[in-house]
């Protein structure tokens, strides 16, 4: 990547978290073969949009992270609220990520 593309692009990335109001969390798929497209967060994020809020989806179950870097992608992006969605199944993951998240801010 040349310099003025890196540098155009650090300020872009700058420029956007700024802007994020909302990040949406899709927990980690407790099945490998199974990983279904979140469509509430989907339809959610496609009405805040259309309110006037930048919203950014993070799919666990497609790109998977260590608690560490979802932490860090967090801090990179500095949303103003953070929503995770939650099955029965994803209550340990979404408590572990909630609790290390308000600790770190």
């Amino acid at each position: 990547m040349c310099l003025i593309c890196y540098e155009n692009f650090k300020s872009f990335k700058k420029l956007i978290s700024k802007m994020i109001d909302l990040l949406l969390i899709n927990p980690p798929s407790t099945t490998v073969q199974n990983n279904p497209i979140p469509f509430g967060l989907a339809y959610l994020a496609g009405y805040l949009k259309k309110e006037g809020f930048f919203v950014k989806i993070l799919d666990l179950s497609i790109e998977r992270k260590k608690d560490e870097e979802i932490l860090d992608y967090i801090k990179e992006l500095k949303p103003k609220k953070v929503g995770i969605s939650c099955m029965s199944v994803h209550v340990p993951f979404v408590c572990r990520i909630s609790k290390k998240n308000k600790n770190t801010i």
